[in-house]
């Protein structure tokens, strides 16, 4: 873990304060009317929101692509920890060394105005992308849902109903500032999480899915179980590479880690370490959960939406779409802030003048909102997400920005000079 320089000399410890001292003065140089309020808890319900969404529902499918369940969840440990940690250094660096609560101001602080309007750049087009993607599960799910209940016509297009969602619901949830706010309702998406894999548990334990089971002969075969050669355990081959792709981008919350640690009440490095552990930790039981659950049910016959497999006539399911549109409404609003502090960053203007915060906010929905209705293929977006600007955000950026620190305000255990490097490599 970082620690302070040692005192060289009197004019050197001027340069180099302790960790306290700099997380105190990182209070006091930015003042707007953002409160720093989030408790522990509040922060770890908002992580786990953050982090878990509709891509959870690609895990089983992944594992199923030719990959053994135990190897997929030691894969997945290892990108659960090892991006859980370069979060934990996303948050200490901007927030606690630089003094800034934003990725620009940091990257400014840090290497200059060049490499700070890159790392801009590159969340702000990550949170875009993301609010895209929640956009479009939240259009076709509604459709799907109301349109199961025998309902047609413009009622259940797509593009309506994702309108009716953002003026209802999406917009007053992001006109809030405060992330302790949205606490709330990121622990009703977490619950909706936790049902939808609770609702796969009962269906794994039960066997409705398994031949004569209550379902069984109401899916399509392509959907129902498939076993043939046995259970893959450890089994590599080229569908592993699908299974490290989705996993790699299964973690992404760093577009944040500035304004969370910012609005942690009484932080501290510890206080934020702790919760970083636990969020990516509640975050990796709930995948290890679904992957395993999802996986012995239906064997290879795992779809890319996992929820794809079970019938129509299971009301279980029915409900837990429901769950899973829940969960992904109230994600939108964590992406957003997001997207909008970097877009207001890259501009140049200041969020704390209440014109500017609310004209951002109207412009940015408005735009997601149309990429939502205009584009229908999640599966481009998640690339595109993946493929553009996954490596950047979680390995490249916080292991550069690290190492700059360790250069210019404090020194860093040799373990973790290694990791920056290796994270850097990696990405």
């Amino acid at each position: 873990m970082a620690t302070p320089s040692g005192n060289e000399n009197q004019g050197d410890d001027l340069q180099r304060p302790s960790l306290e001292s700099a997380f105190t003065q990182s209070r006091d140089d930015e003042n707007d009317d953002e409160p720093q309020a989030a408790t522990p808890l509040q922060t770890v319900t908002n992580l786990v929101q953050n982090i878990v969404g509709e891509g959870m529902l690609s895990l089983p499918g992944a594992v199923a692509g030719g990959t053994g369940l135990l190897l997929a969840l030691v894969i997945a440990a290892f990108f659960g920890a090892l991006l859980g940690y370069t979060f934990s250094v996303m948050g200490r660096v901007c927030a606690v060394i630089s003094g800034k609560k934003t990725h620009k101001g940091c990257g400014k602080e840090l290497y200059g105005p060049l490499f700070a309007q890159v790392m801009a750049v590159f969340c702000t087009l990550k949170t875009a992308f993301t609010c895209t993607a929640y956009s479009i599960v939240i259009g076709d799910a509604l459709s799907y849902i109301i349109g199961s209940f025998g309902v047609h016509g413009i009622a259940t297009s797509r593009q309506f109903l994702l309108v009716v969602v953002v003026l209802v619901i999406l917009l007053p949830l992001c006109f809030r500032r405060d992330l302790s706010v949205l606490a709330y309702t990121s622990t009703v998406g977490v619950l909706s999480q936790l049902f939808v894999v609770s609702f796969m548990t009962v269906r794994f334990a039960d066997g409705s899915y398994s031949p004569g089971g209550m379902f069984y002969d109401s899916i399509e075969e392509r959907y129902r179980p498939n076993f043939d050669g046995g259970t893959n355990m450890w089994g590599v081959s080229v569908g592993t590479f699908l299974l490290l792709d989705t996993l790699s981008t299964a973690f992404i919350a760093h577009y944040n880690a500035p304004k969370f640690y910012s609005q942690l009440r009484d932080p501290s490095p510890a206080r934020w370490n702790g919760s970083v552990l636990v969020g990516f930790g509640v975050s990796l039981l709930i995948y290890i959960w679904i992957m395993s659950v999802g996986y012995l049910t239906f064997g290879k016959a795992c779809q890319g939406n996992i929820l794809d497999n079970y019938s129509e006539k299971d009301a279980g399911a029915t409900a837990a779409r429901v769950a899973i549109l829940m969960a992904v409404m109230f994600g939108f609003p964590l992406a957003f802030t997001a997207l909008r502090t970097n877009t207001i960053d890259i501009l140049g203007l200041s969020s704390s003048r209440k014109k500017t915060f609310c004209t951002a906010t109207l412009v940015l929905l408005v735009c997601v909102t149309t990429m939502g209705c205009l584009i229908e293929s999640l599966g481009f977006v998640n690339s595109f997400i993946g493929g553009l600007c996954a490596a950047p955000i979680t390995l490249i950026f916080p292991g550069l920005l690290l190492l700059a620190a360790a250069k210019q305000r404090m020194h860093v255990a040799k373990v973790e000079r290694l990791l920056s490097f290796g994270a850097i490599g990696f990405g």
